[in-house]
């Protein structure tokens, strides 16, 4: 590729003309794609003292004769009974208001309600939001909440704030049954009301603001309240009015304006709202829904539940005996508006698994709902209606969307398997589009919408009795603020093409219509698309700009088995072409920052540069300097018209420019670009806004094999559908590229719908001492482990043994042997279905552990004859300490270990490299840095093994400080764990272990002694290291000492 210089020179004049665009990665399989669903979800299901100061909590005391408020210090947040502070942290996560004898009564001598004392979340003001809270306490209880708050503490003498008090009566044995609201923002004043409270119950408060309306739900009662100018939002807050209070759960959500919200307790309410009630004893099996009472199907116990009518829990529609899962299905359905694109929120539990699932239905074409199609393993042909659509959620953490306008399909997931806890569920329907999310963003799941799709009602669907909803907001979304979006088309047989809708607001361009496999179908110069012989196809619409402006665009086209046979490709859009001519200026910047950072001035000076350079337009990259940065642009000139009749209605519409995937040096999937469209007209210059890629990696979705051929393992990693687990990945040396596994519980995983078995091939490099390729490989299917086997010598082809069944599957490929028996260098992989990328473990902890022999497993093997045979109980590292820790933990764990080795072997020949003997450089960048590394050497000695035996403590110390130093620099956030004590015949060096910590005089360096809860007799096969059990042990203890640090 040509680079040039150029110089920085002033702008022209300029008229600046910003339209809106964005980008949809076109997808022929409706896959998981990644959406930011605009709902703010903040959610506390475990008070700790770390937590609250870590999230802004801010403490306080407020004298509610006065108003007066003092801020409490940061010392504040102690756990136990102080004077001037009143809260408890209890070991189920609640928190509670406690003060010893000032929690009397007044007329024993007592403070209880004369003084408030307030936690307050100041890292958000909340204007329209939803807010969730569980209290409870009997003696000398009084619950207080405020919203609107300005200022933490501040809620007497605020003109904005609203406050809640239960028990205002100061009942000393209970609570009285009554709370009072007031705050200059209540419309009607200060009121006291019944709170429908149980002496010995928890209460559940659902408060939420939208607009000008509060809703007050309490135990199943609905209050609303209208509101004045003087709310105009702020923060949320708790107290302890010197009193024995409990609150537990709590979670607050952002709400749009001009919202429906219905806190689904109240029936009453419900009924006047316009809900209605169905139920069908087996809706799949052309059993219609019928209409019936609220009453008869539901009923309110801390949220909307069935009463399990007709569900036999011990019979034959237990979970054992279930032909579906939905059977028995209540539905409840709102019907005073119909809803085509909307964002609904509302929050779920559920109980055991293997019960129905809460289930959110829409597109529903009657007040009567129908079932939403949906095939079973017991049910290959069911009567589910042609128009309802379907998401729910499931107890193993998975979200599913189905029905015959979508895709459909299931995304698999770890991240919220919490049973009975409440977590928030939002779905988003746009033009094209279903986004599920749970949580905020912890887990999502979208799906390409029919075109067919016209909207309908909405209902909410349970089960049986184990399932429930509450806090619900449903807003209607404009379509007119699409810019862009994706739909599927079912193609009449024996059409040859086919036409775009959406004419009037929307353009298809070249590359915007793809066939079921991701094909770019042609398009012809009367705007129509050539479909013969295609059953589905997926179009990709980008919203007409304003008259006489501009807007850039963006689509990707299909990545096959080799990475240069897809790509991205920019154009512009405009209808108002007279005496201009119409340019694209391409950006490749280092990373998103760097593009996104970009001001409309930097822009103009690019293309100005550019056009004053290259007045040809010769397709050359250019390298521009601006400051410190340099990035490399190109200018690409439209010259090609997409209708027959361009010229007469004076609409352009053509792609700029195609970036294959050989477009860039390095790493493909960290390059972004940057996309500006402009017109030129003499010397004035007219700016679309940027339009700027994702990486490079995120365009192609899925990946498909049918065949069942081999697949080049390299590509795949390039493509993105492979997950690196542990010290691993792509390496280069003499042999050529290829996927090194070298260190124990380092592999792969992959991701998607998977029939039948996978084959890998692989050999063993000769770049460890032993060389004699006795590996071995731990499979591990939907996160279970399926077993372990010799991966075979040289060249060998392995069979992973699952016999898949085509559903979505996760499988995991792991190291098990030692790092002496080679590098394993996987080079092909085998399979028939289609893989999506890989998902990610989002908020684990990310662990490394460096070691010797201890941390490989050794000591885990049932006798000395099986020893180094995995296939027949031999070692296995999969029963190592560190990997027990790794699941118990469910980190993202990452082993650098190697038998024999002192701590400065492995700082030197271990650390710094993905396989041993040097074989590619480990990349210590930031998205490789650790939360927490564990060391566990010095068995070896210092220098080793050899000489350990005349090693003194300070060498032990100096080498330790050496590692520790080093770890530090590559990982300045991490907490770094010496560990020892594993090993009981090796204690002379516990003293050099703990100074060498001291030394480094770090407070996230600690030494802890490992073993103190251990009272194992004997060791593993050897009499020498860890047994089997003792690993177990091991790894179990580390992982409940880690989870006392609250990392995350």
């Amino acid at each position: 590729m040509k680079k040039i210089s150029i110089r920085k020179i002033p702008a022209i004049v300029l008229s600046i003309a910003v339209v809106v665009s964005a980008f949809i990665p076109l997808s022929g399989f409706g896959t998981v794609t990644a959406q930011e669903n605009g709902t703010d979800y903040y959610s506390v299901t475990a008070f700790t003292k770390d937590q609250l100061k870590n999230d802004g909590w801010v403490s306080t005391v407020t004298d509610p004769s006065t108003g007066a408020v003092t801020q409490n210090e940061d010392s504040i947040f102690v756990q136990g009974k102080r004077p001037e502070f009143w809260w408890q942290f209890n070991s189920v996560g609640s928190i509670q208001g406690q003060g010893d004898t000032d929690c009397e009564p007044v007329e024993w001598g007592g403070k209880f309600g004369t003084s408030y004392q307030y936690l307050t979340y100041t890292a958000k003001a909340y204007r329209n939001f939803s807010l969730t809270l569980n209290t409870s306490g009997a003696y000398c209880s009084s619950a207080v909440i405020s919203i609107g708050v300005k200022t933490a503490g501040d809620v007497f003498n605020s003109d904005n704030s609203i406050t809640i008090v239960s028990n205002p009566g100061n009942s000393r044995d209970a609570e009285d049954g009554k709370f009072k609201i007031s705050g200059k923002p209540l419309a009607e004043g200060e009121q006291t009301l019944s709170a429908n409270y149980n002496k010995s119950k928890q209460s559940n408060w659902m408060i939420s603001v939208i607009d000008n309306r509060l809703t007050v739900t309490v135990n199943g009662t609905e209050y609303k309240f209208a509101l004045n100018d003087y709310y105009t939002g702020g923060y949320i807050s708790f107290a302890s009015r010197n009193s024995y209070t409990v609150y537990s759960a709590l979670s607050v959500r952002e709400i749009e304006s001009n919202s429906y919200y219905a806190s689904l307790s109240d029936f009453d309410v419900l009924k006047k709202d316009g809900w209605t009630a169905a139920f069908s004893q087996d809706p799949q099996r052309d059993v219609a829904f019928a209409d019936c009472e609220i009453t008869d199907q539901f009923k309110s116990d801390n949220g909307l539940q069935h009463t399990g009518g007709g569900f036999d829990p011990y019979g034959k529609t237990s979970w054992q005996n279930w032909k579906d899962p939905f059977t028995f299905m209540a539905a409840l359905t709102y019907t005073a508006k119909q809803y085509k694109y909307f964002t609904l929120s509302v929050d779920y539990m559920m109980a055991d698994a293997g019960y129905p699932w809460p289930i959110v239905t829409f597109g529903q074409p009657n007040t009567t709902p129908e079932m939403f199609y949906k095939t079973t393993n017991a049910l290959s042909n069911p009567t589910g209606g042609d128009n309802a659509i379907a998401v729910y959620p499931e107890t193993e953490g998975s979200l599913n969307i189905a029905g015959k306008h979508v895709v459909g399909g299931k995304k698999a997931a770890t991240a919220f398997t919490d049973r009975k806890v409440y977590h928030n569920l939002t779905i988003t329907v746009t033009p094209g589009l279903v986004t599920a999310a749970v949580d905020g963003n912890v887990v999502e799941y979208s799906s390409q919408l029919s075109s067919e799709y016209n909207g309908g009602y909405i209902s909410l669907m349970i089960g049986c009795s184990y399932s429930f909803f509450r806090n619900l907001s449903i807003k209607s979304l404009d379509t007119g603020s699409v810019d862009s979006f994706s739909e599927f088309e079912a193609i009449s047989d024996g059409a040859e093409t086919w036409t775009p809708g959406h004419t009037d607001e929307y353009f298809v361009p070249y590359g915007g219509v793809t066939d079921g496999s991701g094909n770019i179908l042609e398009k012809n110069y009367d705007g129509s698309f050539n479909v013969k012989g295609k059953a589905n196809i997926n179009v990709t619409y980008f919203k007409k700009p304003e008259s006489g402006k501009i807007t850039t665009f963006g689509t990707s086209f299909k990545l096959a088995e080799d990475i240069k046979d897809g790509g991205i490709q920019f154009g512009s859009y405009t209808e108002d072409t007279a005496n201009k001519e119409f340019y694209t200026l391409i950006i490749r910047g280092k990373d998103e920052s760097t593009v996104a950072a970009l001001t409309d001035e930097q822009k103009q000076n690019m293309v100005n540069a550019y056009l004053n350079w290259n007045t040809g337009l010769q397709d050359v990259w250019g390298s521009y300097a601006d400051g410190t940065e340099t990035y490399e642009i190109k200018v690409i000139k439209q010259r090609k018209y997409m209708w027959k009749d361009a010229a007469e209605n004076n609409t352009v519409l053509q792609y700029a420019i195609r970036l294959y995937g050989d477009f860039a040096s390095g790493n493909n999937s960290e390059v972004k670009f940057s996309a500006i469209g402009f017109s030129k007209s003499g010397d004035e210059i007219s700016f679309a806004n940027a339009f700027k890629t994702a990486a490079y990696g995120d365009y192609a979705k899925q990946f498909t094999v049918s065949d069942g051929s081999k697949v080049d393992f390299v590509t795949l990693c390039n493509l993105g559908y492979v997950k690196t687990v542990g010290r691993a990945g792509v390496v280069e040396d003499e042999s050529g590229k290829s996927f090194v596994t070298a260190y124990t519980n380092s592999g792969f995983e992959i991701s998607g719908n998977l029939t039948g078995d996978i084959w890998l091939t692989s050999d063993t490099t000769d770049k460890a001492p032993a060389a004699s390729g006795n590996n071995f490989i731990t499979v591990i299917l939907d996160g279970v482990y399926q077993g372990t086997y010799w991966r075979g010598d040289t060249g060998c082809r392995d069979n992973l043994k699952l016999n898949l069944d085509g559903g979505y599957h996760t499988v995991r490929v792991e190291r098990a042997s030692k790092v002496s028996e080679g590098n394993m260098r996987i080079t092909s992989i085998e399979f028939n279905g289609t893989l999506t990328k890989p998902q990610t473990n989002a908020g684990a902890l990310n662990i490394e552990v460096l070691g010797d022999s201890i941390s490989e497993g050794i000591g885990t093997a049932d006798s000395a004859s099986v020893a180094w045979n995995s296939a027949n109980g031999g070692e296995n590292a999969y029963y190592s300490y560190a990997a027990v820790m790794g699941r118990e933990l469910n980190a993202n764990l990452s082993v650098v270990a190697y038998a024999g080795k002192a701590i400065k072997e492995v700082r030197e020949e271990c650390y710094p490299y993905i396989g041993h003997g040097g074989v590619g450089n480990y990349n210590f960048s930031a998205a490789n840095q650790k939360d927490v590394v564990v060391i566990n050497l010095g068995t070896n000695g210092a220098y080793n093994v050899n000489t350990r035996n005349d090693d003194t403590d300070d060498d032990i110390k100096n080498e330790a400080i050496a590692l520790m130093t080093e770890v530090r620099k590559n990982n300045p956030n991490a907490y770094i764990i010496w560990v020892y004590g594993m090993m009981a015949p090796n204690q002379e060096h516990f003293a050099a272990y703990e100074d060498a910590v001291s030394a480094m005089n770090d407070e996230k360096i600690i030494a802890y002694k490992i073993g103190k809860s251990n009272s194992f007799t004997g060791h593993g096969y050897d009499n020498y290291h860890p047994s089997k059990d003792e690993h177990a042990q091991y790894g179990k203890e580390l992982a409940e000492y880690i989870k006392t640090l609250n990392i995350k």
